[in-house]
């Protein structure tokens, strides 16, 4: 069964983006916009023990294949594959599951409960992993996104609304946890 919650919209169909023409990714974009880089995040896969005592600990990135993996879309409607690296090699791991859903929080919820092994970015997380309730699954094959861009209209720049949101994001991005 392929249960698919999506909370996430296309962002060229985004109204936010429509209305004030800002955008927020974790990739990067055409350059007539202007980006602003947060940090770098470590995206990592997650499992619950209860759920790796059951069914073992994935060592290799082929071994996901093996998984309940909880899946989500990209805006292209495709499955996203798992995005792993190790020195100078890249793997993209086609990773299926019973679940699809583009909520994080659903998804880390689900690997919680045990249900199965969610790839999400560790700020997402930390309470999770300090208390237990979630472990670190192919910890030598983490990839790491280079961070949120906000992107903006070059006109926009003289915008004081604008200013003063780019100035709340960023010091949201350094000061608290995504969780």
């Amino acid at each position: 069964m392929d249960a698919c919650a999506s909370g996430l919209r296309s962002f060229r169909a985004s109204s936010a983006e429509a209305r004030t023409g800002c955008a927020c990714r974790s990739q990067v974009e055409p350059e007539e916009r202007r980006p602003q880089r947060s940090k770098a995040i470590p995206v990592r896969g997650r499992g619950r023990s209860s759920y790796l005592a059951k069914h073992g600990t994935p060592q290799r990135p082929e071994e996901l294949l093996q998984h309940e993996c909880i899946t989500f879309r990209l805006t292209t409607g495709a499955l996203y594959g798992w995005e792993l690296e190790r020195g100078r090699r890249t793997w993209r791991v086609p990773v299926r599951g019973g679940v699809v859903t583009n909520e994080s929080r659903l998804r880390i919820s689900l690997a919680e409960d045990g249900l199965g092994l969610a790839y999400v970015m560790e700020p997402m997380v930390e309470e999770q992993l300090r208390k237990g309730r979630l472990r670190v699954v192919l910890e030598p094959y983490a990839a790491t996104v280079p961070g949120f861009f906000l992107y903006f209209p070059r006109r926009a720049q003289s915008s004081p609304a604008l200013r003063l949101f780019v100035e709340a994001a960023k010091g949201l991005a350094t000061n608290t946890s995504f969780s």
